[in-house]
């Protein structure tokens, strides 16, 4: 399908707050990731049939979005949102937070557990959860920079969004060793000239992007070498 007709046809995208919508996703997970991908997930209930992570239920930084037709959940995504200096250190560690200066003093986020179904009914999903992400964790909640994680083979994807490998370290996961990736918000130029459907799909997020790049300004130099020596992974 056509970028331009994807943008024109958005999903609805529920936010979970009740515990019967926790438990279709981590349903859905399961089925993603077990019964379709065969990934030895590490936490995943086998019982149950359900794959639910700890931080699900931090409900100060973490949100979980999902998208569903009359037949169930077609797509889900997390991200968790730290004000300066709240980090766990396990994600700090996951993400190389280490290797970008002053980043305590940001607000950050990680987006995680992206996944839909392989059928047509997850073709729109997405995107329609990557626009509804952008929008709570950048727009409402001011991120400075959003970290993800992915296997080498979906980077590309993601730096068509205006994410880049920045020369972090490659982290086991459950889908395979994945590679950090960060979209540094303030870089409006940047996002510009990825042709990043971000600006058509979330019209605040120039506006954002541009009161970032003056909070980014003492730190921006660092970050350009950073994002200078990511690579493509082959």
């Amino acid at each position: 399908m056509k970028l331009a007709m994807m943008l024109s046809r958005f999903d609805e995208v529920h936010e979970a707050h009740t515990p019967e919508e926790l438990d279709a996703i981590a349903r859905f997970r399961y089925r993603v990731f077990v019964e379709e991908l065969r990934k030895p997930v590490v936490n995943a209930d086998h019982e149950r049939g359900e794959i639910r992570d700890a931080i699900d239920l931090d409900v100060d930084h973490t949100m979980n979005f999902y998208t569903r037709d009359e037949e169930g959940v077609t797509g889900v995504m997390r991200a968790h949102v730290f004000g300066p200096g709240e980090v766990p250190p396990e994600i700090h560690r996951q993400c190389s937070m280490d290797l970008f200066p002053g980043i305590e003093r940001l607000v950050v986020a990680e987006i995680g557990r992206a996944m839909v179904d392989r059928s047509p009914r997850g073709r729109s999903a997405f995107l329609s959860l990557v626009k509804r992400v952008a929008e709570r964790a950048v727009i409402d909640r001011r991120a400075d920079l959003v970290f993800q994680f992915c296997i080498p083979a979906l980077v590309r994807h993601y730096q068509r969004l205006g994410l880049r490998p920045f020369g972090g370290r490659t982290v086991p996961h459950d889908t395979g060793l994945s590679v950090p990736l960060v979209l540094v918000v303030g870089d409006l130029g940047h996002l510009k000239r990825a042709r990043s459907p971000l600006l058509a799909m979330c019209p605040g997020l120039p506006a954002v992007a541009r009161d970032k790049q003056l909070d980014l300004t003492p730190r921006v130099r660092r970050i350009h070498e950073l994002l200078g020596r990511g690579h493509d992974p082959q």
